[in-house]
């Protein structure tokens, strides 16, 4: 079954096993620093051929980076297959806000626009309905799909990564 927003595809590497765990090793030792505080700007985790690469921190209003996980295969080539989840809980929250506040306007059969209690016209309410679905779907993809998008792009140029024929 194929997850929505979910990038899962193997790529072959010009690289060697060496030079992907050292440019794990070398994520993993990136510090980023507020005032005097340090800490590491990702979360690394390598066991024997699997790994798993999760930014840390950004602002309030920043983007929400997806967890990677990935496998390093060394056969006749180095194979890295990679596995790239959104945030689902992000999607599935202004899912929710959003049909609320969708159902709410809908079921209204009088409101209140600049001081007047009055019936709905058929424009204010697809005026509402457009604004109530468009704003949480831009902030759903702009702050979870596209970093998902923009993270295995990045991996693709970083581990020098080609995909296979066969994915």
């Amino acid at each position: 079954m194929k997850i929505p927003f979910r990038i899962h595809r193997s790529y072959k590497s010009s690289l060697t096993v060496e030079q992907i765990y050292q440019f794990l090793d070398h994520l993993s030792s990136k510090k980023s620093e507020i005032w005097t505080f340090k800490s590491n700007t990702y979360d690394v985790q390598v066991d024997d051929e699997c790994f798993s690469i999760k930014k840390r921190g950004g602002s309030i209003n920043g983007q929400i980076h997806p967890l990677v996980k990935g496998e390093i295969m060394n056969a006749d080539f180095v194979q890295v297959s990679l596995d790239i989840k959104p945030s689902y809980s992000t999607m599935f929250l202004s899912f929710i806000v959003g049909s609320i506040l969708l159902f709410s306007l809908l079921l209204s059969e009088k409101i209140t626009i600049n001081g007047v209690y009055r019936s709905i016209t058929l424009l204010e309410r697809t005026g509402f309905v457009f604004f109530v679905v468009a704003i949480p779907a831009g902030l759903s993809y702009f702050k979870t799909i596209k970093p998902t998008q923009d993270t295995e792009k990045w991996l693709i140029r970083e581990m020098q990564l080609k995909p296979l024929p066969n994915e």
